[in-house]
């Protein structure tokens, strides 16, 4: 019978979902009495995880929006109640009940304030684990995105976006989470900064994620749409979406080479290089390298093999034809040809006398030698002869 009420509602579950639009932290009731409780926020935090302030307590009391929610899902029979839940929220609730860091109150003050841990988040997560243990849920997409938007701009990444946020569902709560398709809702006009911003971050980020899928670049295909929340008050959303583009373009070169200077005094060297792989998973990279004009060969460098977060040196052979300045130009690029990091340039000084100019010199050298030795000899024979024609 259990089993038969579950499916049950499981089934009414993906009816509504499909036709019901559901704001933020609030609950809907349906025409067959079941009420969908949308359990969402707002992001809180920055990009290191300093909440702006203590708002997000205020609306997990028994009073505020989010702690009424809870309150009178509490009230209902199981079967006629249907929780839809942001795993961001969570993950919020639970830094503050274990103490968190809050941005300067004061606006002349940079120094971060260290908060003991939260009473009123404890009180919320016990009250959530009371009403989720039974219940079928399911998830928001993470930081509840304009999804509308989504859907517009993106749709397939709409589509990981949730299945992402229905896996960090299931490992926060440990339990299974429902896979469903999320209600379209939002249609916000969403800023034209913002806009550009999620559609060059997430270009990045695909690009990223053909050669580093790991979870910190899970991590920012998560973060990215945040910034489309139609609730995240404006500035927030800004300097939320510059520190995150920042972010970005900083992971996106874990893997890089050293640049350096180089001088060059031999017709044939072999330049060391150091490559670094900040990823969490290994690499095999190949080298696109070539100089900026003709005084400098370049010779085949196999692949290279990076392990996990470490460093490789190679050599790079070279010869040089001529004296003077150039420079190698060293790209990175992945089974496939997928191009990686940033393009280096390396200064190289070539000091190199070519055999030609070598034996000029060198006979330049051995006859101006001989002229002084002939002349030392002439200087002798001259005093000799002075010495002979004074004598009585």
């Amino acid at each position: 019978m259990k089993r038969c009420r579950s499916t049950s509602l499981l089934l009414t579950l993906l009816l509504l979902l499909l036709t019901v639009p559901i704001s933020p932290s609030r609950a809907e009731v349906t025409s067959t009495g079941e009420e969908i409780f949308k359990v969402a926020d707002t992001r809180n935090r920055d990009l290191s995880g300093i909440f702006y302030d203590r708002s997000l307590e205020d609306r997990l009391l028994p009073t505020g929006t989010l702690g009424a929610l809870l309150e009178r899902a509490r009230t209902l029979p199981t079967n006629k109640r249907i929780l839809l839940i942001d795993p961001m929220l969570i993950e919020e609730v639970r830094d503050l009940a274990d103490g968190f860091s809050l941005a300067p109150i004061e606006e002349d003050s940079d120094e971060v304030i260290e908060v003991e841990p939260s009473q009123i988040a404890l009180s919320w997560l016990a009250l959530l684990e009371a009403l989720t243990n039974s219940d079928e849920i399911a998830a928001v997409n993470y930081g509840n995105p304009d999804l509308e938007f989504l859907a517009r701009s993106a749709p397939s990444e709409l589509r990981i976006h949730h299945e992402l946020s229905r896996q960090r569902l299931a490992e926060l709560l440990s339990r299974s989470v429902t896979p469903l398709t999320p209600t379209l809702s939002g249609g916000e006009r969403i800023p034209a900064f913002l806009s550009e911003r999620f559609t060059q971050n997430r270009r990045e980020i695909r690009a990223i994620n053909r050669y580093a899928d790991n979870p910190q670049t899970r991590e920012f295909r998560l973060l990215n749409p945040v910034i489309t929340n139609p609730g995240f008050e404006k500035e927030r959303a800004f300097e939320f979406t510059r520190e995150l583009s920042t972010a970005i373009g900083k992971y996106r070169n874990s893997i890089r080479i050293t640049s350096g200077r180089y001088t060059l005094t031999s017709k044939r060297e072999r330049v060391p290089v150091t490559l670094i792989n900040d990823f969490t998973n290994g690499l095999e990279v190949v080298l696109r390298i070539r100089t900026s004009n003709s005084r400098v060969l370049v010779g085949a460098v196999d692949p290279i093999r990076i392990d996990p977060e470490s460093k490789v040196q190679i050599e790079i052979p070279v010869e040089v034809l001529s004296s003077g300045q150039s420079d190698l130009i060293i790209t990175m690029r992945v089974k496939g040809g997928e191009r990686i990091g940033k393009e280096v340039r390396l200064p190289l000084t070539l000091a190199v006398i070519s055999p030609l100019t070598t034996w000029i010199t060198t006979g330049s050298g051995l006859i101006l030698l001989l002229a002084a030795i002939v002349q030392s000899v002439r200087r002798v024979r001259r005093s000799r002869s002075r010495k002979k024609e004074e004598q009585p």
